[in-house]
């Protein structure tokens, strides 16, 4: 009765990322989803607490340092308290689900990783051919949707052969569809760092070469098809340092230290795309010095982890995450956060030999 409940909870986990998938706006939350948001993370993180109270109280140390200081910077400095707390709570609790229904065949992941190329190529498409549907999503943001659902898959597929070459095979052909190129970078160190990791696990002793030829092919094929597009980018194309530049002289006081930079003074938000277009800055701006240490930490925790117990998918995903995170300001709004929840959850359901909880 439990594993039929434990389904059917991580059923409705999926139902709702679907819908937030199809409604979220490019980049930044859409504003009226932050109360279903609210309530189905909310709704998930509190019986994810009472079913498992003494496997969450070990996961949820450093994430309830992280939510208190988010919601007072919130209160003290934006006075739109729920709307940030609601994104918070509904993305730990979706993370917290998503830990402790981890065993195998729990949630369909093959058909969400499906469902989410799928969703990858009606943008591509569209996006050639109707300008208006850019502003609903994007190549960009989709890719990172992927991520996270390339990541659950690959654990619930236990990193088998199959699970690999799918997902290497798919980050390949994806990553030179990419809107961006920071998406193209990722889902390419995605595919050698798939087949890399197993050909470690094999004991296979060309694995090194292997890392140096395969990455010289997909170097030159990248030369080939994004090389101008690169270089225009480096050289004549800098609104990210101008943004950043910007950010950093408004560090001028220890309130704007402690608690981010209000949003209304400030004047980047009103240039490029409404986005700091860097994850870290992002949550300094929103949340205050305290939750982006916290999240610093969780990082740290999730390599260290992830090399003491010798997942070096944890290691990967956690690195891909920092990569997007420095050119993309899609955490707090996007799935980014759910990825980096969800991987230092299960580093120390690893760590502690907590398999299988279930909500």
């Amino acid at each position: 009765m439990r594993v039929v409940i434990r389904k059917k909870l991580s059923t409705v986990i999926f139902i709702f990322w679907i819908f937030f998938v199809c409604a979220n706006h490019i980049h930044t939350g859409n504003a009226n989803l932050h109360l279903p948001v609210a309530i189905a993370g909310g709704l998930i993180f509190a019986w994810s607490i009472i079913k498992n109270y003494s496997v969450c109280k070990k996961l949820l140390k450093p994430v309830v340092l992280f939510a208190i200081f988010a919601l007072i910077a919130v209160s003290l400095v934006r006075n739109v308290a729920f709307y940030y707390w609601g994104f918070i709570l509904g993305h730990i609790g979706v993370s917290l689900g998503l830990a402790l229904t981890r065993e195998e065949n729990a949630i369909n992941y093959k058909r969400w990783v499906v469902f989410m190329v799928l969703f990858y190529f009606a943008f591509y498409i569209s996006n050639k051919t109707f300008d208006t549907m850019y502003n609903l999503a994007s190549e960009n943001m989709v890719s990172i949707y992927l991520l996270l659902a390339f990541y659950l898959y690959y654990r619930s597929k236990n990193k088998t052969k199959f699970a690999t070459v799918f997902l290497a095979t798919t980050s390949l052909i994806l990553g030179y569809l990419s809107g961006s190129r920071t998406g193209l970078g990722c889902l390419l160190i995605l595919c050698v760092g798939l087949i890399f990791i197993y050909f470690l696990k094999m004991r296979n002793g060309n694995a090194f070469l292997f890392l140096v030829v395969l990455t010289g092919v997909i170097g030159a094929l990248t030369i080939v098809f994004w090389g101008t597009s690169i270089i225009r980018e480096v050289l004549y194309d800098s609104p990210r340092i101008y943004i950043w530049n910007l950010y950093t002289t408004q560090l001028n006081s220890l309130k704007n230290i402690l608690l981010g930079v209000p949003f209304s003074t400030h004047q980047a938000f009103a240039s490029y795309y409404n986005n700091l277009h860097n994850t870290f800055m992002n949550i300094h701006a929103r949340f205050g010095l305290i939750p982006l240490i916290t999240i610093v930490y969780i990082i740290y925790q999730c390599i260290k982890n992830g090399i003491k117990e010798k997942q070096w998918y944890i290691v990967l995903f956690t690195v891909l995450y920092v990569l997007r995170s420095l050119t993309d300001n899609t955490s707090f709004s996007g799935p980014l956060d759910i990825l980096i929840f969800t991987i230092y959850f299960d580093t120390i359901l690893e760590k502690q030999r907590f398999y299988y909880g279930g909500v």
